[in-house]
């Protein structure tokens, strides 16, 4: 756990950058056996520093939380929880717990309400496909993402053309106007063209 969210921090910190910009981390770890002695089922860990003569807790100053935009010394520390679903017994009381059953039964009840349940639980039900069902799976996605980046390039390709085609017609339109005696300022009036458009359209056609 500390290895890991180390590792976060250095591989996340650009070169030249201060300390300031070191991000806050969260480390998640779900386990299936007992990770040390306790009967709860999550547990939370923060650093703090706490004076050795006085019992008191080390504060951040006004400056260094304006610095931070932090409260507290443990908020720029890395946060860990740790999760151990084989002491979870089952019982969704929040939702947080409703993620815990989900990651020990790999199933979801239809009262859950967590946010991301679902997609999660369609992502299981895809990894849980027999091999041949999987590749069945990811063929039929690849022709989903094929059509849909040929329907966006026939899109693409039609916006082009209609725009291409008005812009033909909308200076045909001037043209024509500025053969029969008409003003540049009328053509951009009529047409909706900026008169500088105009302009440089009657200098191609030498009016």
């Amino acid at each position: 756990m500390l290895y890991g969210t180390a590792k976060v921090i250095v591989e996340h910190i650009a070169e030249g950058q201060p300390y300031s910009q070191v991000k806050k981390v969260y480390s998640v770890n779900i386990v299936y056996f007992d990770l040390g002695q306790g009967d709860d089922y999550v547990y939370r860990g923060t650093t703090t520093f706490v004076g050795i003569h006085n019992n008191r807790e080390l504060e951040l100053s006004e400056k260094q939380k304006e610095l931070f935009q932090k409260s507290s010394v443990s908020d720029l520390y890395p946060e860990y929880f740790v999760i151990k679903t084989n002491r979870f017994d089952e019982v969704a009381k929040d939702r947080l717990d409703e993620w815990i059953y989900f990651l020990k039964m790999a199933e979801i009840k239809e009262e859950f309400t967590a946010k991301g349940l679902k997609a999660a639980s369609q992502k299981l039900d895809i990894l849980k496909l027999d091999p041949a069902d999987r590749k069945a799976y990811d063929r039929y996605m690849e022709v989903q993402r094929s059509d849909a980046s040929f329907v966006e390039t026939v899109q693409l390709e039609i916006t082009a053309a209609v725009k291409e085609a008005l812009k033909t017609n909308t200076e045909k339109i001037v043209e024509n106007a500025l053969r029969q005696g008409a003003t540049r300022e009328f053509a951009a009036e009529v047409t909706g063209l900026s008169f500088q458009e105009v302009a440089e359209i009657a200098a191609r056609l030498g009016l």
